[in-house]
């Protein structure tokens, strides 16, 4: 049982969330002493099969390149914006990721508060988050020995968003 005066407990309808990585940042002041006790912790929600299988449907033709200098991929969202993703040199080991995200225009995408990397390989391993570093507006980075074996990998970018939602996106990616 919680105590009321103690706890909180906050409820969301489901069908406003999207898969993805979450941040809940909350800051107390105590009623006892006056004292402020602040913290975040991160969790995610998991995309349901259905939820893949209706994305995998309606996605739009993508660009793509595998080829012993990288992996390149372009894809466009469904609220038009431009994400080009890029592995080099695309191999067991180390690796630098590249993310330019833009409107169709060709304008950055600004307000950008944080962008996440998963990489879920396809045995059981468990996934690995990473955030990525802002080299300059609209483009991110990260260098890291992720892809720690060949094989299938799903890398999932989430691009948390100032005033507007998330944006998930799944690669798929297999390393020889």
């Amino acid at each position: 049982m919680l105590d009321s005066d103690k706890s909180l407990t906050v409820s969301l309808d489901k069908s406003k969330i999207v898969p993805g990585v979450y941040i809940v940042n909350w800051l107390v002041l105590s009623k006892a002493d006056g004292h402020i006790t602040k913290g975040s912790y991160v969790f995610s929600v998991a995309e349901s099969i259905t939820q893949q299988i209706q994305r995998q449907t309606q996605q739009q033709p993508q660009n793509i390149t595998n080829v012993s200098s990288g992996y390149s991929k372009n894809i466009t969202t469904a609220d038009d914006v431009l994400l080009k993703f890029d592995i080099t040199p695309f191999k067991v080991g180390q690796n630098t990721f590249d993310l330019s995200v833009s409107y169709i225009n060709g304008t950055a995408v600004e307000n950008t508060r944080n962008v996440f990397l998963e990489f879920n390989p396809s045995k059981n391993l468990g996934p690995l988050v990473v955030t990525m570093e802002k080299e300059e507006a609209g483009h991110y980075s990260t260098t890291g020995n992720f892809l720690s074996q060949n094989g299938g990998w799903e890398i999932k970018i989430t691009i948390q968003r100032i005033g507007e939602y998330d944006i998930n996106q799944l690669f798929n990616v297999e390393i020889k």
